[in-house]
């Protein structure tokens, strides 16, 4: 990454039922929260804020 930013790629497999991205949002949201990050939406690139 440029300017010495720190990047990582997540992945899990699952299926497409709704309790299950449910989940994924979720745990995405916990992600972003706990270590202060803001993105856009699947497949974009966290910020640190």
């Amino acid at each position: 990454m440029p300017d010495g930013k720190v990047a990582i790629d997540l992945s899990l497999q699952s299926d497409a039922r709704s309790s299950s991205i449910d989940s994924l949002t979720l745990t995405a949201l916990k992600i972003e929260k706990r270590f202060n990050l803001r993105y856009e939406g699947w497949g974009t690139v966290a910020t640190k804020c």
